[in-house]
C-alpha cells in the first residue's frame, strides 16, 4: 500500500506537535507493517526520522497546484491525505483537480464555530487573532461544498469536530473519528498516589501563551486565596526572556509567593513524575491550535485529573477524569481550582475515573490500523 501525506511545515523539529506528531507516528507504524509512505511538504531539507520519502515543493497553496499535481502523479499513491482548514478549502485549487486516487481530508484544525472564534479573539495576540479570525472569511457553505465534491473521506480526531462537519456536509463524504495514540509503555497510571496528605498543587504545562489560557489561569489563581494551594508552571524550553515575562505577570497578579516556575527541558520520566505528583493539571486553552493535544491524554494516563476548556476534543478526552470549564472564563476556572483545592474526595473520584479513561486510550499501532480501515471505506479498494 502506498500512502501520501500532503503536510505543510513538516520537519524533524515539529514531530512532537500536532498535526505532525500523528503523521510521524502513523508513518512509523505503517512502515513497520510493510507499507510505503510519502510526505509532500514545503519544509527545508532537514533530516527526518519518520522513514517516509520526502518530496519538497515551494508551497502547498493553490498557486503551486501544477507542481503538486505533477509530484502526486509520479508517486502513484493508493490514497492521498491532505491537511485542510476552512480557508485552505476555499483557496486551494488542486484538491478539486486530483483524480488519480482517493483523496482524504485530515482535519488538523478543529473547524471552530464563529461564536467560539469571536469569544476567543479578545484573549489572543494580534498574530493569533489573524491566524484564527481569517477563517471567518470562509463561510461553512463554501468549505462544505469543497469537502463534498473533492474528497472521498474526512478524518478528524474528536467527535466534536466530526459533528460540526457532519452537520454541514451530511452523509457524504464519510467522516471518521480517530483520536491520537498513546505510548502505553511510557505513560501509565499511578494508582498508589494518596493526595489526602498533600497540599493542593496545580500544574500548568507549556509555553506562557495567551492562546493556551495562560493569562486566564493567572487571573483565576489570583482570585483563589487558599494559601496551601500552589501553582507550578513548567515552561518547557522557555528562554530567559520568556521566564522574565512570566515573572512580570506573576508580579502583576500579586501571586509570586504562591507560584513556582521551572524552565528548561525535563526528561520524560521527570515530566511524568511532575504530572503524577500534581493534584490536577490545568489546560485552559482559549483555542487549541491543532486538534487534540496529546498532553491531555498523557495527563489522564498518569492518573491525574485535568481541568480543560469545553472546546475541541478536550472534554471527551478527559471524560469523567477531570473538570470542564467554559471557554475564556475566569470565574469558571477559579471555581474548578477552588473545588479541587478544598475537596480531596472529589479529587480521589476523578483519579479513579482517570484510571478507567486510560483503559480506552488506543496505542499508536491501533490508531494506524484504524486509519488504514478508514482509507479503505470509500473509493476503490486499496491494496492490502
Amino acid at each position: 500500500m502506498i500512502i501520501t501525506f500532503c503536510l505543510p511545515g513538516f520537519h524533524k523539529g515539529v514531530t512532537r506537535l500536532q498535526p505532525w506528531l500523528t503523521v510521524h507516528r502513523l508513518t512509523q507504524a505503517w512502515k513497520a507493517m510493510g507499507h510505503c509512505v510519502h510526505i509532500l511538504t514545503d519544509s527545508s531539507l532537514e533530516q527526518h526520522e519518520s522513514g517516509a520519502e520526502i518530496h519538497l515543493v515551494p508551497s502547498l497553496k493553490g498557486k503551486e497546484s501544477p507542481i503538486i499535481l505533477q509530484t502526486l502523479e509520479k508517486i502513484k499513491s493508493d490514497a492521498v491525505i491532505t491537511t485542510v482548514t476552512p480557508l485552505s478549502l476555499l483557496s486551494t485549487a488542486w484538491y478539486q483537480r486530483y483524480t488519480q486516487s482517493p483523496l482524504f481530508a485530515y482535519l488538523s484544525y478543529p473547524f471552530y464555530s464563529s461564536s467560539e472564534i469571536l469569544k476567543a479573539l479578545p484573549h489572543l495576540t494580534i498574530h493569533d487573532q489573524w491566524q484564527f479570525g481569517r477563517h471567518l472569511f470562509a463561510p461553512p457553505s463554501f468549505w462544505a461544498k469543497k469537502l463534498q465534491s473533492g474528497f472521498q473521506g474526512v478524518i478528524c480526531q474528536s467527535h466534536n469536530t466530526a459533528n460540526t462537519i457532519r452537520n454541514k456536509i451530511g452523509s457524504h463524504p464519510s467522516v471518521h473519528v480517530i483520536p491520537p495514540g498513546l505510548d502505553h509503555d511510557i505513560w501509565n497510571t499511578d494508582k498508589t498516589k494518596d493526595i489526602s496528605t498533600l497540599d493542593a498543587t496545580f500544574l500548568y504545562l507549556g509555553s506562557a501563551k495567551k492562546i493556551r489560557g495562560f493569562e486566564i489561569l493567572l487571573e483565576a489563581f489570583s482570585r483563589h486565596h487558599f494559601t496551601k494551594a500552589t501553582l507550578r508552571i513548567l515552561a518547557r524550553g522557555a528562554a530567559e526572556q520568556d521566564l522574565a515575562y512570566i515573572q512580570q505577570r506573576l508580579v502583576h497578579w500579586n501571586i509570586v509567593d504562591r507560584v513556582q516556575v521551572e524552565g528548561g527541558w525535563l526528561s520524560q520520566e521527570e515530566l511524568k513524575m511532575e504530572i503524577q505528583q500534581a493534584t490536577a493539571v490545568v489546560l485552559p486553552f482559549i483555542l487549541v491550535p491543532s486538534e487534540l493535544p496529546v498532553s491531555v491524554m498523557e495527563v489522564i494516563a498518569c492518573g491525574t485529573p485535568a481541568i480543560v476548556t469545553n472546546i475541541d476534543g478536550l472534554p471527551e478526552t478527559v471524560g469523567k477524569g477531570g473538570l470542564v470549564i467554559q471557554q475564556a472564563d475566569v470565574p469558571s476556572l477559579q471555581q474548578a481550582i477552588t473545588c479541587l483545592a478544598q475537596d480531596n474526595q472529589t479529587v480521589k473520584e476523578l483519579q479513579t475515573a482517570c484510571h478507567k479513561q486510560f483503559e480506552g486510550l488506543c496505542s499508536w499501532n491501533d490508531v494506524a490500523s484504524l486509519w488504514k480501515d478508514a482509507l479503505k471505506k470509500k473509493g476503490p479498494l486499496l491494496a492490502s
